[in-house]
């Protein structure tokens, strides 16, 4: 070797080797930074590492103090299983798998042990649909009767899997199926019920026989159904059924069939959303951050110093390399490593860095293998096995036993050594088996298959080989699902994507076809040849059917990337291939001619004219039309222009690329494949291209708006702008918020933590690593080294950029890796292995050629380097865009993009505006001004230290909840807790952290005025000031899996502008401009103070509490109850409190995933919880408490003298009636103060359709708040949008014209004697209930506002939120009030609600005795509940029906005023107690405990 070489190679290595030691130390330098409050935790026994030292004391004190489970008790259980099973198993992986079966689950019946999994074990039972009280289900045999008559069948088969010691069955998933029989298997079927709402009814079950299976047949083919295996103990996955209603056909039959596996019932430790509150707050920890550094610097150190090995080895061999081909390859590697650590969680997610670390040196030591293969040796069949490796073997399978074991034989009698003996001898023995195949018969087969195989082209193997791997992928146990689409493998423990092999062995057929049939092809392809087509598709018809079946393949399985990637590779190679060139003897002009003319050139130039044709298609609005219009057109121009030269290689690239875009409109053209997965997949990738960020069309306020399937790639494009050019730093950002952060998407992670210089490097690596991976191909001098070395390159650049391009928006991304960088320890160790290719093939090239080596080069490869250069233009030309395009997002169009909202349909099908993650993370990270009480209580806060125990534990908050708080490190502290949670709102839990004025769960002051509190605003305004909001149009809400999507329009969604906010996203979520800002928040004082008396909530929320143990514990009923109560202020109009019985429960509302509460068809064990703030939010009938505002109505529409009117009511008009069909209901003339007091129905169903009071009510109902069905006016402030007024309006006139028409006839008759029960429907809203889509729904808050009117002279105070403490709070004060009625006509609906009230004594039996000044009205709106439902067919009606077993459980009511005096503001009040079985309760709360309450907090005189 040249002495001066070996100094040389090894300059490029140690630079970059410098520059990976320089990072790795930098990145090493931010996580001591950022762990360092960790290590605090641990020492301080704040946080625990679940490792062989885990202290199960320290462990459960954890678990208990930050809320993970309610009890000390629940706790000890719980760390005591994570102790037992850390020793059993080892360290954690990573913290979610506590989540798994063997480390975070434990039998059902455990959770008897612990509360916390009580919970969780009643949730489990839900899902699965097993029932808790009692070890047998009920049930009822499915009948054929219960449905439509249909030729419909679902078959279930149950089974388990037998336990099997064979390692390799257990690894395939192949171990035996045992049936299980006598299991009970449920059919339920799906529908949409008169509201157009998705519901569903058990239709029976059938339990399964002796084989394990069940069928149900005669089932409807047009309905939808589910069925799902239910026994205690086990569970059996989701249920399963006719999605949508479509079948398919089994022979005559149409018919579906399911299996299910049974496993033991298992709940986990931590549900979903306490495991994310850990992960967060970072308390319970895999590994600790020194554990984290040790794995680092070794798995780092080792990567290095293998590249290293691999270096001296190659310098110690003699063997020559190139240095820069090296350290590029070392660089992308070292560069992969460092990212896969630095992206993730260190402490709680799993390692990739170590599995890249351990593909990196298996990959190293294959480059160590390969690069001392000669593989021109090898192709030219001079090694052992011949070339065609995978042909052989097959060959060899059918050889005789003799022929097999000839060239071991030959070497036991040479004089090999030992070893090779020992080694042979093995050989021998494990060809034995192959014995039978003699005697079989088999091997006669030998001498035709040899001679077929000799006709087959070189290296047809290992294109064979590449389509079994993929073939693969349809075997159950090995291949595996990702989004719906198979791409991976399972083998041996290793999962991989069988294209990262597939790609390497059909370049390996594709190497040994064009070096046999390169100049045929070119000879075919020449000038006036155009009839030779035939001949030319002959020749290349086994790699043309070998890659149209591969490609088949992938679009079957869902993700045509792979076979794009192949297909590329395969016409750019064939194309440089048909681009040879001989110059000699031309003029200037004639090879300038040629060059341009040959066929890389013609690609080059069939690929532009296509995109031009796309965009003229795209501006015309028909991109398909103009796509196929090209095809036509190229096709003439050949013929006519090029003297009938067929230019294929355009075609072939631009009809896979046409493929890759129209892919689903051309298989949604066929009937059998329109709504087909695949046809879904193809259209989602192509629309994440074209309409990247959905367009939300703000001019028209949404009208014509169109989403984006899928935000991936708008994560990509978030990350990218918050690198920058500079990036945030090893280890900074947050790359893993991008969905496949570490595969498809790792250029956006490497963008956000290098920056555009760090894809600058990267790029410049891989530019360095194609070129000379090129030109060592180009050296060597032979054909299959120049294809080969070609083809790695081009298949490596048509990876990266698709990836790179995809990533950014600019074509649609496909499931591809970014060779070297991705996640993938397979797909490392080959491409490694194909690097030890290259550096095996540089070993052939001479510095010093001979004659006739040069000779040989040049007539075979040299008359390339026009092409070569013509690609490496391509490539420049590739990267310089590519670079451009990522420099616009990272630094040109950077603020934007930030802050560009994403317009998105959900997995349910909900038009949502999703904006850039790191915004959530950055507010959450910043210090927000504090929250107070009305009597300055500090009710929210960042720093702990303001929070002065003492003021909450005599309130009556809990001293050891208190302590608990305190011992957290949080960004925001509530030391109220649940106390206050609906008006305050829990940024740490995370709970219902949002505002929305269509669908609030409470006011949530943190949620509501978030951006206030930190001190920017986030409301996006028109032109002229006002906020900018959008109605979303979707035709895809899905509602259920086995119901056809609906069309829906969303409520007005306000748009948000975070352009305050992008100096911190810019510096990072953990910058040092985000510190800065904590530290001027305490200054600044952002702060809010709320109307809400936090002493007085908490007294009536534990009075509440106190009261319902003592005087109902012992109603059958009493698990159902609930009650709300709001306080208002009748002169100002503030919110004093919202009290909630039984106080939100944190645990409960974590795991609830069901957004609406019910509590039908529950249990006796089954506890009934708040799940929004009742007394705001939650609204019901409000049974004769409207009566109130119907009077209201009167006097507004008639004056005084309205309370004058009278009506006679006889025992038949009575709506109310007991057993024996007497009225409850006062009879005879009854007055208006008669109808107060007593609470006549029939008296104010006369007057709101006498009088036609429907306009007034109205009025009433919209300013106070009161709604009619889904149209609710306002909840706590009007809404900006006023469409809703037209909406309301209108169900308003829908209900008073039936209404009227049914009172003209009831007066008709009346007048001729006829008197008939007063229940019309329409009528209802007049006491208080209501019907269908026209039911009458209140709060406790609106019915307070109708008192606070009553007590304040008609004027009905709007209600207040916030104290008017500084000019923010005085901005959102909206305060006045709403006349209503006038003081005289006020005066005469006081006098009535006081006398109502005084009768209270006499009506309560003595029990309650309410003072003078109290004026009050009862209700007791009717309400059902469901104790069981089925839904059969009636073949009489040929309908559906729905039969409920029900029972009346209705609600009480109190609404009430006190009256002021010369120190007391007037109270208005209401209170409402679910499930009370009449106002009686409620009534009787309010005198014996409520108003003492207040009494105590001075807001009303003593009794």
């Amino acid at each position: 070797m040249d002495n001066q070489l070996f100094p040389k190679s090894l300059v490029a290595p140690v630079v970059v080797s410098i520059f990976l030691v320089g990072m790795f130390l930098s990145f090493l330098k931010n996580l001591d930074k950022r762990n360092a409050t960790v290590m605090d935790d641990i020492v301080n026994e704040r946080a625990v590492v679940l490792d062989s030292d885990c202290s199960e004391k320290v462990l459960s004190e954890i678990i208990f103090t930050d809320g993970y489970a309610e009890t000390k008790k629940d706790a000890d259980f719980i760390a005591s299983v994570l102790t037992e099973r850390q020793k059993e198993l080892g360290t954690l992986p990573s913290l979610y798998t506590l989540q798994k079966r063997a480390f975070g689950q434990v039998p059902i019946q455990l959770a008897d042990s612990c509360g916390v999994l009580l919970k969780q074990q009643e949730a489990s039972y839900e899902r699965l649909g097993q029932k808790e009280d009692g070890e047998n289900i009920v049930l009822f045999s499915y009948s054929k009767d219960s449905v439509r008559t249909g030729n419909g069948r679902i078959t279930v088969n149950v089974y388990k899997k037998a336990d099997s010691s064979i390692w390799w069955k257990k690894r395939l998933g192949l171990e035996e199926r045992v049936p299980c029989a006598g299991i009970p298997v449920r059919l339920t079927t799906h529908y949409r019920d008169s509201l157009n709402k998705a519901s569903s009814n058990v239709i029976g079950y059938l339990t399964t026989d002796s084989t394990g299976r069940v069928s149900f047949e005669g089932l409807d083919t047009k309905a939808s159904y589910s069925v799902l295996p239910i026994k205690k103990g086990f569970e059996y996955g989701s249920s399963r059924g006719a999605v949508d209603g479509k079948w398919r056909t089994d022979n005559s039959n149409t018919g579906l069939e399911f299996f299910f596996e049974e496993k033991e019932h298992r709940i986990p430790l931590f549900n979903n959303a306490t495991l994310r509150q850990i992960k967060t707050e970072r308390t319970i920890l895999s590994r600790s951050p020194k554990e984290f550094k040790s794995i680092v610097v070794r798995w780092f150190v080792l990567v290095l110093l293998a590249w290293w090995f691999l270096c001296l080895y190659m310098i110690i061999r003699r063997k020559r390399f190139n240095g820069a081909l090296l350290a590029s390859c070392m660089f992308l590697t070292g560069l992969c490593i460092l990212m896969m650590f630095s992206m993730q969680d260190p402490l709680n997610d799993e390692l990739h860095g170590v599995g890249m670390g351990q593909g990196i040196l298996i990959g190293l030591i294959a480059c160590l293998f390969f690069q001392e293969v000669d593989f021109v040796k090898l192709y030219q069949n001079k090694c052992k096995f011949g070339f065609d490796i995978p042909l052989n073997v097959f060959r060899w399978f059918f050889k005789p036993y003799r022929q097999k074991v000839h060239g071991v034989a030959t070497s036991l009698k040479s004089e090999a050594g030992i070893f090779i003996k020992m080694l042979d001898v093995v050989l021998v023995l494990l060809s034995l088996p192959f014995l039978l195949l003699d005697l079989l018969q088999i091997t006669r087969l030998s001498k035709p298959i040899d001679r077929l195989c000799k006709k087959l082209p070189k290296g047809i193997g290992w294109l064979a080989l590449a389509l079994i791997f993929t073939a693969l992928l349809w075997v159950p146990g090995i291949g595996q699902s990702i989004g719906g689409m198979k791409v991976n493998l399972r083998l041996f423990g290793l999962v991989f994507q069988p294209s990262e092999i597939a790609k390497y062995l059909i370049l390996l057929f594709m190497a040994a076809f064009f070096t046999q049939q390169a100049d045929t092809i070119i000879a075919y392809s020449k000038p006036n040849r155009i009839k030779m087509i035939g001949s030319k598709v002959v020749t290349l018809i086994w790699i043309i059917l070998g890659l149209a079946v591969l490609m088949a393949m992938y679009i079957a399985l869902g993700d045509m990337g792979p076979g794009l990637v192949i297909g590329i590779t395969f016409i750019l190679l064939y194309s440089v291939i048909k681009s040879k060139v001989n110059l000699k003897n031309l003029e200037e002009e004639d090879r300038w001619r040629r060059i341009f003319s040959c066929d890389f050139a013609m690609l080059i130039y069939g690929v532009l004219s296509f995109a031009v044709f796309l965009i003229i298609g795209h501006k015309l609005g028909n991109m398909l039309l103009f796509g196929m219009l090209w095809f036509v057109f190229w096709l003439a121009l050949g013929y006519l222009g090029f003297k009938k030269q067929l230019f294929e290689s355009p075609l072939m690239l631009n009809a896979i690329v046409f493929l890759f875009i129209f892919g689903g409109q051309i298989l949604g053209a066929v009937p059998a494949l329109k709504d087909s997965s695949t046809v879904e997949r193809f259209e989602a990738r192509t629309k994440m291209c074209v309409n990247t960020w959905g367009n939300l069309d703000i001019e028209h306020l949404g009208k014509n708006a169109e989403p984006v399937s899928n935000t991936q790639v708008a994560n990509g494009l978030w990350a990218l702008a918050t690198g920058g050019v500079k990036g945030q730093g090893r280890g900074g950002g947050k790359p893993s918020l991008v969905p496949a952060f570490h595969t498809d998407m790792i250029l956006s992670s490497i963008g956000e933590q290098l920056g555009w210089i760090g894809l600058l490097l990267v790029m410049l690596a891989l530019a360095i690593l194609l070129r000379r991976m090129a030109v060592t191909g180009y050296r060597v001098g032979h054909p299959f080294a120049f294809y080969l070395c070609w083809g790695f390159a081009i298949v490596i650049g048509v990876q990266f950029f698709i990836i790179a391009l995809g990533s950014s928006g600019m074509i649609p991304l496909t499931g591809v890796t970014v060779p070297f960088l991705s996640f993938g320890r397979v797909s490392m160790i080959l491409n490694l292995a194909a690097f030890g290719v290259v550096l095996s093939l540089c070993n052939n090239v001479r510095g010093e050629e001979t004659a006739v080596a040069a000779s040989v080069r040049q007539k075979s490869v040299e008359q390339y380097s026009y092409p070569i250069a013509m690609v490496t233009a391509v490539f420049l030309v590739f990267a310089v865009s590519t670079l451009l395009v990522w420099q616009h997002y990272q630094l040109w169009k950077r603020n934007s993009t930030l802050i560009h909202p994403a317009y998105v349909i959900n997995n349910q099908g909900s038009p949502v505006v999703e904006y850039n993650p790191r915004i959530n993370l950055l507010v959450r990270n910043m210090y927000a001004g504090r929250i107070y009480d009305r009597n300055g209580i500090l009710l929210a806060t960042s720093d702990k230290s303001e929070i002065m125990p003492e003021t909450y534990t005599n309130m009556g908050i809990d001293q050891t909840q208190l302590d608990n708080i305190l011992k957290r490190n949080q960004n925001r502290y509530y030391p109220m807790g649940e106390h206050l949670f609906f008006m305050v709102g829990d940024q740490n839990e995370g709970i219902m952290f949002a505002y929305d004025e269509n669908h609030p769960v409470g006011y949530m002051a943190e949620a509501q005025h978030l951006s206030y509190l930190r001190g920017f605003d986030n409301v996006l305004y028109d032109k002229s000031g006002r906020p900018i909001k959008v109605r979303l149009k979707t035709n895809r809400l899905k509602e259920s899996t086995y119901l056809a999507p609906r069309d829906t329009v969303s409520d007005p969604i306000l748009l948000r502008d975070y352009s305050g906010l992008l100096t911190f996203l810019k510096d990072g979520i953990d910058g040092k401009k985000v510190e800065r800002h904590n530290r001027q928040v305490k200054d600044e004082k952002y702060d809010l103070h709320l109307t809400v008396d936090a002493a007085l909530q908490t007294d009536l929320q534990n009075s509440i509490a106190s009261y319902m143990q003592e005087k109902h514990k012992g109603n059958s009923h009493f698990n159902l109850m609930r009650v709300s109560a709001v306080v208002l202020d009748a002169i100002n109009g503030d919110l004093l409190a919202s009290a909630n019985y039984p106080l939100p429960d944190y645990k409960l509302l974590k795991e609830n995933d069901n957004p609406y509460y019910s509590d039908n068809m529950r249990g006796k064990d089954w506890q009934a919880y708040t799940d929004v703030d009742l007394g705001t939010t939650f609204r019901t009938m409000p049974g004769s408490t409207a009566k109130v505002m119907s009077a209201m109505a009167g006097l507004m529409q008639y004056g005084t003298s309205i309370s004058n009117q009278t009506y006679y009511i006889t025992n038949d008009d009575a709506v109310e009636r007991n057993k024996s069909g007497v009225s409850i209901e006062p009879l005879g003339n009854v007055t208006m103060r008669y109808a107060i007091v007593k609470s006549s129905n029939c008296y104010f169903i006369n007057l709101v359709n006498d009088k036609d009071l429907y306009p007034s009510l109205d009025a009433i109902y919209k300013a106070t708040g009161v709604s009619i069905g889904v149209q609710v006016p306002y909840f706590f402030t009007e809404k900006s949008d006023t469409a809703w007024r037209v909406q309301f309006d209108s169900k308003v006139t829908e209900n008073r014209t039936g209404a009227l028409a049914k009172y003209t006839l009831y007066s008709d008759n009346a007048k001729k004697g006829i008197h008939k029960q007063m229940n019309a429907a329409e009528w209802k809203w007049a006491w208080g209930q209501g019907w269908a889509q026209h039911e009458l729904q209140a709060s406790p808050l609106n019915m307070a506002r109708v008192a606070s009117t009553v007590v304040n002279n008609g004027q009905m105070p709007i209600t207040q939120y916030l104290m008017p403490t500084n000019k923010y709070e005085k901005s959102l004060r909206n305060e006045g009030t709403i006349p209503l009625i006038k003081p005289s006509e006020a005066a005469i609906l006081k006098g009535y609600m006081l006398a109502e009230a005084a009768n209270q004594h006499s009506r309560q039996g003595g029990s309650v005795s309410l003072p003078s000044y109290v004026g009050g009205k009862t209700g007791t709106p009717e309400r059902e509940r469901v104790l069981s439902e089925r839904r059969r067919y009636n073949k009489w009606s040929r309908q559906y029906e729905t039969y409920r077993r029900v029972e009346k459980l209705n609600d009480g009511w109190y609404m009430f005023f006190v009256e002021g005096d010369a120190s007391h503001h007037p109270i208005a009040v209401a209170v409402r107690m679910e499930r009370g079985l009449g106002s009686g309760p409620a009534v009787r709360l309010t005198g014996n405990m409520l108003l003492d309450c207040l009494n105590r907090h001075g807001y009303i005189r003593n009794k």
